[in-house]
């Protein structure tokens, strides 16, 4: 077979429409199951965040077809992983239309691998449903590590229950409860084996660490712009922390609640149902969504109760060099 040329990105706005005519090709994409948000809007966010990572971007990659956009890679550094995880580290964003995916695909990551010498980790993170990029990822030497299911709650979904029963006492969070709340993400993420804790190259210690560094990010109100804590005769034994998804509402105008984090003790699972009823009821009749991991069973199971909906998952996938 003839292979397809490369062509290196030169200039974003000379190529906006063709950008757009790929972003309406693409079939996976965040948010397009999302009944809160709607395709349009969908496409709409995934422009404005290229936009802003071409900006910022250690290089960018795109590939021609019939003289057709047909994909685009973006390298960009991780510089906050990169410097708390002591190791030079860099996420790819690839975008493939519909038509020649594995091949398309094939040569960009190639093309992203040639050029990433500084980096010594590298990051995609992939729709689950989207088996010809992951296969193509893999065969150049990424790794699964894990895979994030997102739950949305829509304010018109009759499964909302109206009253709950309540065992634990769950209100806002108070600059005291800092303390507490860290001494509950430590507990609850100690053995929590998300896609840090599983790379054999960082190590079980560095997944907890992580979710103690983005509790502080909550509690200090950068990760959380509301949370609320939840007690048990008088100890904080969960929290949940969230905030307006930034991007949704910077480039398409949508307030989706979600982004965020929550954690209970082992021994109080129930208390994250609550924390979920009491954070959707604060919400005046606004959507929000919320991510866990394929396996977290309790947390799925308190979402599938309140009546939130499945709307799909992600994969993340590492390399080391």
């Amino acid at each position: 077979r003839t292979p397809m040329p490369y062509q290196q990105l030169p200039d974003v706005s000379a190529s906006r429409d063709e950008l757009e005519a790929l972003v309406r090709s693409l079939p996976y994409g965040d948010f397009r199951r999302h009944r809160s948000v709607g395709i349009v809007a969908a496409r709409r966010v995934l422009l404005g965040t290229l936009n802003a990572e071409l900006v910022l971007a250690t290089g960018s990659w795109v590939c021609h077809v019939d003289e057709q956009l047909a994909g685009c890679a973006i390298l960009s550094p991780l510089t906050w992983d990169s410097g708390f995880f002591g190791h030079e580290m860099g996420v790819v964003r690839l975008l493939v239309g519909r038509q020649h995916r594995r091949r398309t695909a094939r040569q960009l990551l190639c093309q992203v691998l040639e050029s990433a010498d500084r980096f010594e980790h590298l990051a995609v993170r992939l729709d689950a449903d989207d088996f010809d990029l992951r296969a193509v990822a893999e065969e150049l030497g990424f790794r699964v590590m894990d895979t994030v299911c997102t739950y949305e709650h829509f304010p018109c979904d009759a499964g909302f229950p109206a009253v709950l029963e309540q065992r634990f006492h769950v209100r806002p969070y108070q600059p005291e409860d800092r303390a507490a709340v860290l001494a509950v993400a430590h507990r609850c993420f100690r053995d929590y084996p998300n896609r840090v804790f599983l790379d054999p190259r960082l190590g079980p210690a560095a997944g907890p660490r992580l979710y103690e560094a983005w509790t502080e990010g909550c509690c200090s109100g950068v990760m959380g712009q509301r949370i609320l804590v939840a007690e048990h005769r008088g100890s904080v034994v969960g929290f949940l922390g969230w905030r307006v998804h930034p991007d949704l509402a910077e480039h398409a105008g949508v307030r989706l609640h979600g982004a965020g984090l929550g954690g209970c003790l082992p021994t109080r699972l129930t208390a994250y149902r609550e924390l979920l009823w009491h954070a959707v009821r604060s919400l005046d009749g606004e959507p929000a969504d919320f991510d866990t991991h394929l396996f977290n069973v309790a947390t799925i199971q308190a979402y599938q109760q309140l009546g939130f909906r499945f709307v799909g998952a992600r994969h993340t996938l590492h390399r080391w060099s």
